[in-house]
């Protein structure tokens, strides 16, 4: 409420401190910002068809700012406009292409995207999903629901998906991670709660 910005924004600027912190800690952060992909729903109230309505967005995390307000706001600024863009439709196109796709010509497109970034660029870094719950205590067979660990998926081509989950007044995160990019994830558990404390 200070800076007049949603919970979803705070959420993204936790997650740009953890990745800059770590990243800088291994002499690995990019000079310029990382990209988080936001699931987002296409559905309008009201409709009641069948199927999933998806999109992604891209919100720059301003990782590239060493300031956490100064990074908020940056934030913030992205995710406003990345929403503006989705209601133009501004990424309907992204959603078809990924649907359309065979799983082994996405596999290969995703590779030279890797292989030679300035001829495909990919539209994000990471994922990172924000699951609105319920406000009030769960529980289950009479015992209280005290922490929901939260697992997503993987999308090709990213390392990393980050979900965040809230319930009865709390967020919890999820971190689920290519091995292969991603050895030790909990190095970016461990720097969240650092990251909440510097904000």
């Amino acid at each position: 409420k200070h800076f007049d910005v949603k919970v979803n924004d705070v959420l993204l600027e936790l997650l740009a401190s953890t990745l800059r912190r770590v990243l800088a800690r291994e002499s690995r952060l990019p000079s310029r910002s990382i990209v988080a992909l936001c699931p987002v729903s296409l559905r309008r109230d009201g409709d009641r068809s069948a199927g999933n309505r998806l999109s992604s967005m891209p919100v720059s995390l301003a990782t590239d700012l060493a300031d956490p307000v100064a990074r908020l706001l940056a934030i913030h600024r992205s995710s406003k406009l990345a929403k503006a863009r989705l209601e133009e439709g501004a990424f309907e196109v992204m959603t078809a292409l990924t649907e359309c796709f065979l799983p082994g010509a996405l596999r290969l497109a995703t590779r030279a995207a890797h292989a030679v970034p300035s001829l495909l660029p990919l539209p994000g870094n990471l994922v990172f999903s924000n699951v609105r719950g319920l406000g009030v205590p769960l529980y289950l067979a009479g015992a209280r629901v005290e922490v929901i660990h939260p697992m997503s998926m993987l999308q090709v081509g990213n390392g990393m998906n980050v979900t965040a989950v809230s319930h009865d007044d709390q967020v919890d995160f999820g971190f689920l991670v290519d091995a292969q990019l991603v050895p030790d994830p909990w190095g970016y558990a461990d720097a969240l709660e650092r990251a909440l404390e510097e904000l």
